[in-house]
């Protein structure tokens, strides 16, 4: 209930903005995700481990909202399948975390369509399994329901409202529960296309 609760809170956030704000885009992204979870030392911060990178995909809607000629607000609300794999001895583990995230990203805008961005990320648990030789094992209670990051990439929209997207999500918060002398943090790359309802520059 807590974790529905946040989640209309972020709709609830995203809808407010549309009406306060005066030029407002409404839009439909979707792409593909390239994820790893990096286990570091609790006390020195040291890197203790780097599961492989796995491929996914995020798919949601979001908002532009131009607050000045070259600024602008874009807060997401999108699904985003994430984890990690790693093959020990010939076998192969997969970690399929699946959330929804809320990006709040700051944009620069410059160069007729270019955008630079960055911003705060929340992500919320919606289920984690493990996969290992055929055999699939609910995992979601070994992780934290919240997970947080910073978001920073490059994007360009075209005159018709169409664009491309791509970003690196960096980690801020541990995801996994009871580990008393490591932490384990979400990171990964997103490319992905988007299209602006009633765009125009």
């Amino acid at each position: 209930m807590k974790k529905v609760n946040l989640m209309g809170m972020a709709l609830g956030l995203l809808l407010t903005s549309q009406v306060l704000a005066q030029d407002v885009h409404l839009g439909l992204k979707a792409g593909v995700n390239a994820y790893n979870t990096v286990v570091a030392d609790r006390n020195t911060g040291g890197k203790l481990a780097a599961v492989d990178y796995k491929p996914g995909f995020h798919v949601g809607g979001l908002a532009h909202i131009h607050l000045s000629p070259r600024w602008a607000v874009q807060p997401e609300l999108m699904y985003s399948g994430q984890g990690g794999r790693q093959t020990v001895s010939g076998v192969e583990t997969r970690w399929n975390t699946n959330y929804i995230n809320v990006p709040i990203l700051a944009q620069f805008m410059f160069g007729d369509g270019f955008r630079v961005q960055a911003g705060p990320q929340i992500g919320f648990l919606t289920s984690a399994k493990m996969i290992r030789e055929g055999n699939t094992s609910n995992v979601t209670q070994n992780y934290n329901p919240i997970d947080a990051g910073l978001a920073t990439g490059l994007s360009y929209v075209g005159a018709t409202g169409l664009g491309v997207d791509a970003r690196w999500v960096f980690g801020l918060t541990n995801i996994n529960k009871g580990t008393a002398t490591t932490y384990t943090r979400n990171n990964g790359a997103q490319v992905g296309i988007f299209y602006l309802l009633n765009y125009h520059r």
